[in-house]
């Protein structure tokens, strides 16, 4: 059996790409949308593009920094910039000063 991502797969399905990528269905069909992935329909099956993928993947950004020291604990929210850490930090700075604390 080829390993995920193997570059001899020609196409996923979607609940093969949710496995090998680790992305919700939702978030699959909404990069469909926007053109970030390649697929076609075969009846009813939904096949997305082995290359699309890897093309897709290659181009997310690297993360910056200790994966352990996320705050969140998750790798997503420690890119560096514009982090949802830092987001959450003001925001619930601004709900304190907001209740006079």
């Amino acid at each position: 059996m080829p390993s995920p991502l193997d570059p001899e797969i020609l196409a996923y399905t979607v609940a093969e790409t949710q496995r090998v990528a680790g992305i919700g269905k939702t978030q699959i069909y909404d990069l469909i949308n926007k053109g970030h992935l390649e697929a076609r329909k075969l009846g009813r099956r939904t096949l997305i593009s082995g290359a699309s993928l890897r093309a897709f993947l290659d181009s997310l950004p690297p993360i910056r920094g200790d994966p352990a020291s996320c705050p969140l604990g998750s790798m997503s929210t420690c890119s560096g910039t514009g982090t949802r850490a830092g987001e959450r930090k003001n925001l619930v700075t601004s709900r304190v000063k907001s209740r006079g604390f």
